[in-house]
């Protein structure tokens, strides 16, 4: 059984494939989320970038990276 998490981006990526218009599907991730990066991966996505210093939480800087992948993959 898959989690939540993946049942989302599975529908998202399923409803997207039918959205001729759509080229490229792009998500966020602060970068201490690996678990998240993690299911990301899972589902074809490769980090492109991170915005080193984005956050500031509890006095604690925090950084955002950006994963992306083609809407419909070969």
């Amino acid at each position: 059984m898959q989690g939540l998490g993946k049942q989302l981006i599975n529908k998202i990526l399923e409803w997207v494939a039918a959205q001729p218009v759509i080229e490229f599907v792009v998500l966020w991730a602060l970068s201490n989320n690996i678990a998240t990066q993690k299911m990301y991966i899972s589902s074809r996505f490769e980090k492109c970038g991170e915005i080193k210093d984005m956050f500031k939480i509890d006095g604690k800087s925090l950084s955002y990276t950006v994963m992306s992948r083609a809407s419909v993959l070969d």
